[in-house]
């Protein structure tokens, strides 16, 4: 597969409508793909009342990780988070 191919040789590959498959590694040494999605599937999934999926925990929508951690310490004292 020339993604694979191009990748393999450090290369980032731009598939149009798909978006960009660029190779990555991490501090102890494995490889890995990143994507970063194409604008325009990003543009129609963030349309307002496009989305048509379930939102699981819609609550925390806006929340900032302060506020995240709050809740999650408040409801599980015993395993709290700093």
């Amino acid at each position: 597969m020339r993604l694979s191919f191009f990748n393999l040789h450090g290369q980032p590959v731009q598939l149009e409508g798909l978006g960009t498959y660029t190779p990555t590694i991490d501090l102890d040494g494995v490889i890995g793909v990143g994507h970063r999605a194409d604008t325009h599937i990003k543009g129609h999934l963030n349309a307002p009342g496009a989305f048509k999926g379930e939102i699981e925990r819609r609550e925390n929508i806006g929340k900032s990780g302060d506020d995240l951690v709050a809740t999650w310490n408040a409801d599980y004292p015993d395993d709290s988070v700093a």
